[in-house]
């Protein structure tokens, strides 16, 4: 498992993706829902995720408030995500699990590669007691 999340944050990266960065992740309950949101914490990015049963109005009103910069989902879920993200132009990175993907969506499938460590982003906690 650690080796896939660290090929997800190589491939994260890639894409443009960096610490800070709030990822909407709308996907059903899997192994890959598990690798994607360990890989976005272990690089820094913060995770919003998303039930994938949430509609346009809901939808709308998650991606404008946490200020998306990237989405993860699944192909079975994405008629209602994709014109949201449409009408917000900072959502420039599309990842989504499936085939038959829209115009613009890299498949997760292709960001599992590279070898070795991906450093863990450090974190800062200033509520030591």
């Amino acid at each position: 498992m650690s080796r896939k999340v660290d090929a997800l944050c190589r491939g994260f990266t890639r894409l443009g993706l960096k610490p800070g960065d709030v990822c909407v992740q709308m996907m059903p309950s899997s192994l890959n829902w598990a690798l994607v949101y360990y890989a976005l914490a272990k690089m820094g990015a913060f995770v919003v995720p998303v039930n994938f049963l949430f509609r346009k109005r809901e939808l709308d009103y998650i991606f404008r408030d946490s200020r998306a910069k990237a989405f993860i989902g699944h192909c079975d879920y994405l008629n209602d995500a994709v014109p949201v993200m449409d009408s917000l132009p900072d959502v420039a990175i599309r990842i989504a699990e499936g085939n038959d993907l829209p115009v613009g969506f890299t498949p997760l499938k292709n960001l599992f590669n590279g070898t070795g460590d991906f450093p863990t982003y450090p974190t800062k906690d200033g509520h030591h007691r």
